[in-house]
């Protein structure tokens, strides 16, 4: 790894990326990924995309924090949103569909304010792996990650109102509330604000 890097979000991606191979990266990987990646602070909410775009960029959040949701209706046909996924901070965020086959995505897809991202295209990937063979290996690690996070957040929404609040709180950090309304959260969590509010408490 550059050491100009260290301490840097890119150094942090860098090393992120370095965790999830069992071998050292090459070289070749590191003098080709470096020159593609810029980390960027939000100025404003990003809306990164609806649904039926397709997104071939991924993100590395270094701070702050990503949201995916769907709109949908109530019972007197008035649109609401359903959180259906949060990303946290030292992840990659990004739509594996759209990303890898170029299939639309069936959700909105945001980052917040004040996040710091390195983002990362589907034409940076394709560079890369001209010159770094294990890029596709490192690609299926982080995707196996995400999956090993998606099962984790699976078993957390298992659990009772304020077991599942706990686990909630120790997977995404408690700085996840600084930057999500309430209702956002107890919508991802199925519960009511007002059942939230009260396990705040």
């Amino acid at each position: 790894m550059n050491t100009e890097n260290t301490g840097t979000p890119v150094g942090r991606l860098l090393a992120y990326l370095k965790s999830k191979m069992q071998t050292e990266l090459t070289a070749a990987f590191s003098a080709g990924i470096i020159p593609m990646l810029n980390a960027d602070t939000l100025p404003k909410l990003l809306l990164l995309a609806k649904p039926g775009d397709i997104l071939q960029t991924a993100f590395w959040l270094d701070m702050g924090y990503g949201r995916a949701y769907k709109i949908l209706y109530d019972k007197e046909g008035l649109p609401f949103e359903r959180t259906i996924d949060f990303f946290k901070p030292r992840k990659i965020m990004l739509d594996p569909t759209a990303f890898f086959e170029g299939q639309p995505g069936n959700c909105y897809l945001e980052i917040t304010k004040d996040a710091v991202i390195v983002p990362f295209t589907r034409e940076n990937f394709n560079l890369l792996q001209l010159s770094a063979p294990e890029t596709l290996t490192l690609a299926n690690n982080i995707l196996a990650d995400g999956q090993k996070d998606g099962q984790e957040k699976m078993e957390m929404l298992k659990l009772p109102a304020k077991a599942c609040y706990e686990e909630f709180k120790r997977i995404f950090g408690q700085g996840i509330e600084q930057y999500f309304p309430q209702k956002h959260i107890a919508s991802y969590l199925g519960i009511s604000p007002e059942t939230l509010s009260r396990l705040r408490l």
